[in-house]
């Protein structure tokens, strides 16, 4: 009887770990090069967003650029949006806001599958002549 139960304690336990250790492949893999890159649906791209959203910073006197990183999820939502290199303060909340404000995008697919892509984009705040 004893040997009955160590042989299912140690069946229950391989089975416990193989469990684990399939959860742990399940977590979500985020590329950063994919075959089709994410694209934001919006008439008139990318550029045209944000630079037709963004607002000039009435604190900020000076040109540079605000380096931002975010994650394009299957679904096409925007997530994790970060400043990699801050220009000011007020510069880069208004990033911020622009980017928390985006429409959806059509995702990135690796193998014709639509997958989470990490992209980094610069966004410039430059004086016109």
């Amino acid at each position: 009887m004893k040997i009955l139960i160590l042989i299912t304690l140690f069946y229950i336990s391989i089975q416990s770990n193989f469990m684990h250790a399939n959860n742990e492949m399940d977590e979500p893999i985020l590329y950063i090069y994919a075959d089709k890159l994410p694209r934001l649906i919006f008439n008139g791209g990318l550029h045209e967003y944000i630079y037709s959203n963004i607002q000039w910073p009435g604190n900020f006197h000076g040109e540079g650029v605000v380096l931002i990183s975010f994650i394009v999820k299957k679904d096409g939502k925007i997530t994790n949006i970060k400043v990699e290199r801050s220009l000011c303060p007020f510069c880069d909340e208004e990033v911020l806001s622009v980017f928390n404000s985006m429409p959806d995008w059509e995702p990135g697919e690796v193998n014709y599958s639509k997958v989470d892509i990490k992209l980094y984009m610069p966004i410039e705040f430059k004086i016109k002549n």
